[in-house]
């Protein structure tokens, strides 16, 4: 099936070729062509073929532009690029801190110790003129010359208070304060008494109104 069809097709193209394409003489040709280009010119010249260029540029078919979408390409060996060198950043080192001593609370205790001694002794020095009686609390912490060592005769006779050395009563317009013997806080302690550690205020109005005596000045 397939060759019957195939030699019936070529049977067709060759009863189609031209017989004059057969009885190509090629200097009858050349005579013909030359005698179209020479025109009324009486001899050939070569030139005359340049009268073919609009005619064989219809004949040999173009070409279509190259397009590269991905750019030129180079020939010649591309150089390596050389990569920098990696700078390995040096992490420093760093050292603990040592922490600087600082005085222990127990020294802290034993300076506070002996400012409350001192405390303990001028009270009991004016508890004595007193007839052993409570004196007045702000006669005995107010400094008449400074303010901030007012402060800090308060803040120290809480001690006395915590350790059990003195008795403070702030009832009443004039709070007193008196010292307390060994007997006295064994009693206490005994009946289940706790100390308690009682940090006073004062306002600079109280100060300038409250100094008069100064107990305290000398220590």
């Amino acid at each position: 099936m397939v060759l019957s069809s195939s030699s019936s097709i070529l049977v067709k193209c060759i009863n189609a070729v031209d017989i004059a394409t057969a009885n190509y003489e090629p200097t009858e040709f050349c005579e013909s062509l030359s005698n179209l280009l020479k025109g009324d010119d009486e001899e050939y010249c070569p030139t005359h073929l340049l009268k073919l260029l609009n005619e064989s540029r219809v004949v040999i078919p173009e070409i279509s532009p190259y397009e590269n979408v991905y750019g030129s390409y180079e020939l010649n060996k591309i150089q390596p690029v050389p990569k920098k060198p990696v700078k390995t950043v040096i992490k420093e080192k760093f050292t603990k801190k040592v922490l600087e001593k600082v005085a222990t609370v127990d020294k802290s205790e034993e300076g506070i110790d002996e400012i409350v001694k001192g405390l303990y002794a001028v009270l009991m020095e004016e508890y004595t003129k007193n007839n052993e009686q409570p004196i007045n609390y702000y006669d005995y912490v107010i400094n008449t010359e400074d303010f901030t060592s007012t402060i800090e005769n308060m803040f120290y006779c809480s001690f006395l208070i915590r350790d059990g050395k003195a008795r403070i009563d702030l009832d009443g317009d004039k709070p007193t304060i008196e010292p307390i013997t060994k007997k006295e806080m064994k009693k206490f302690r005994e009946e289940g008494g706790v100390n308690s550690q009682i940090i006073t205020t004062i306002t600079m109005d109280d100060w300038e109104t409250y100094k008069r005596k100064d107990f305290c000045r000398s220590i």
